[in-house]
């Protein structure tokens, strides 16, 4: 049968919510009367994700200190599949309701990439072995990564738009994941991430229909409505129901229509990240964080250089676990030092970030880990930066020489 779609469009937590709350509902019987309190119930997130999936958990009242399981990643902040293997197995054993998991297609910081296929699969195929009657529903956070859908179709080998083979090569490697969005059961966009749409869109689209039967209230409980329409609508099934759908109407024809245009925007915008991650590479004392990802995000770390002569190497140190004093000051004195760069800088030539957590740390024996590993970012994204050209990416080390 072919899949049925539904169409909200408030913001980016919002959309997310709206998913989780139709997967509690399935999962956990009559919620919005009874909740889902006295039901033992795991969601699975994975660490570093964006702030709405916790968010979300917390305003569903779910217990995230017990009842939420985080999923190590790799190096490339993509989900480890044996993993949640591991975990879902131990959960179905234990006949743990496991009412969602959620995935990320395009990080903030890293633009991490999960699959989806192979999760799905997964789920699909312990389901079966521990007969579990209610699947996981598997929700996509796209919110950043949504628009590389637009290369879905472009011919890498003729290359028309003439990307330099670099970010051509990083659009193909994660177009091949972007592929498997249609596997997912529902996944959320933020058409504004890249810009030049209207900031009210935001959008959640759920495969079956269906699913927002689970989320339907009591038609007596809006009176306000007339009695011919009530229970007829989408009014009963969503959170928010006063908002207008005419913003969701540009982005989708702008989808449609504006292909090729929109792709060129997108190209220019990762180019430029690529030409930054190419400056960056040449001053020496610079480590670049997750660059096999090739998204609008560029994380890195500064070294002294009179400290550091290798700062990959640096950086794998600070990544392991370490109780020892003089492993903790020499992450101190590292971070301090970028630190000090940044904030010295200002707000002069490129606009960067500070971010808290630009990578964890390695998992200890009991999965544990630290996100504390600080460094600066920069979004490429075309509509944040729509007068950013390469002069600016050429001055910022110049900046850096000047400190």
């Amino acid at each position: 049968m072919r899949p049925r779609h539904r169409h909200l469009h408030p913001g980016g937590t919002f959309v997310t919510s709206t998913a989780t709350c139709s997967v509690s509902a399935r999962a956990c019987p009559r919620p919005s009367t009874r909740g889902s309190a006295t039901i033992r119930t795991t969601a699975s997130s994975t660490p570093g994700r964006p702030l709405p999936n916790i968010t979300n958990l917390s305003l569903l009242g779910v217990d995230i200190e017990n009842k939420t399981i985080r999923i190590q990643v790799g190096e490339n902040n993509d989900i480890d599949l044996d993993h949640l293997e591991r975990t879902l197995t131990a959960c179905f054993a234990l006949k743990h309701v496991v009412p969602t998991i959620m995935l990320t297609m395009g990080t903030t910081d890293t633009f991490g990439v999960d699959q989806v296929k192979p999760v799905v699969e997964l789920r699909d195929r312990l389901c079966e072995r521990f007969e579990v009657a209610v699947k996981p529903h598997i929700h996509v956070d796209a919110a950043i990564g949504w628009s590389m859908i637009f290369f879905l179709d472009y011919d890498f080998a003729a290359n028309p738009l003439a990307i330099n083979s670099a970010t051509l090569a990083g659009i193909e490697r994660n177009v091949s994941r972007f592929a498997e969005l249609k596997y997912a059961d529902s996944f959320t966009v933020d058409f504004q991430k890249w810009g030049y749409v209207p900031y009210t869109s935001s959008l959640v689209m759920i495969k079956e229909q269906d699913d927002l039967k689970a989320m339907e209230n009591d038609p007596e409980n809006f009176s306000y409505f007339e009695r011919d329409i009530q229970g007829q609508t989408h009014l009963q099934s969503t959170i928010e129901c006063s908002r207008g759908r005419a913003a969701c109407s540009v982005p989708m024809r702008r989808s449609t229509t504006w292909g090729g245009g929109y792709r060129t925007v997108l190209a220019h915008c990762l180019q430029n990240a690529n030409y930054f991650r190419f400056r960056l590479s040449q001053l020496g004392n610079v480590k670049l964080v997750a660059q096999e990802n090739q998204g609008p995000s560029v994380g890195f770390k500064i070294y002294n250089p009179e400290w550091v002569q290798d700062p990959d190497a640096e950086f794998a140190f600070e990544l392991a676990r370490s109780p020892d004093a003089a492993y903790k000051a020499r992450l101190q004195r590292n971070t301090d030092y970028h630190r000090s760069l940044f904030t010295g800088r200002g707000k002069v030539g490129l606009y960067t970030n500070w971010v808290e957590a630009i990578a964890h740390s390695d998992y200890d024996a009991r999965g544990k880990y630290s996100l504390h590993r600080r460094g600066e970012g920069s979004l490429h994204e075309p509509g944040l930066r729509p007068r950013t050209d390469r002069r600016l990416y050429r001055s910022y080390p110049r900046l850096m020489a000047q400190q």
